[in-house]
């Protein structure tokens, strides 16, 4: 297994507000739609992305089940989100077999590509 990370300012929602942390994952990064947040009894919000055909809840405290993402192109959504500072775990071989990039949050998020998918 190869572990990449990139994380040179630190906790990446220690600058920013969580929501602006998320914005930055799931909308920039990897080309998601923000939807409706979830507000929780205790105040606090859960956030809700649309990636692809999936959507993820996510946010502080959220870092349960893997979720899978499949996206046109794996190798461009973890070298997106390797630029913007999140971290990318590649697992198997060269060809990258299993991509897993890791949210603000510590949601672990496995992308594969849609070509892969059809065989």
């Amino acid at each position: 297994m190869t572990t990449l990370l990139r994380n040179p300012t630190g906790n990446t929602g220690a600058s920013r507000s969580a929501l602006a942390a998320a914005r930055a994952f799931y909308c920039d990064a990897l080309g998601g739609r923000q939807m409706r947040r979830i507000q929780l009894g205790d105040g606090s919000s859960l956030f809700r992305f649309l990636v692809g055909e999936e959507l993820v809840i996510t946010g502080p405290g959220v870092a349960d089940d893997r979720v899978t993402l499949v996206v046109d192109d794996a190798l461009a959504i973890a070298e997106r989100c390797w630029d913007a500072g999140f971290e990318v775990r590649v697992r198997g071989f060269a060809d990258a077999t299993t991509i897993v990039v890791i949210d603000p949050f510590d949601r672990e998020l496995e992308v594969v590509s849609s070509a892969s998918q059809v065989a």
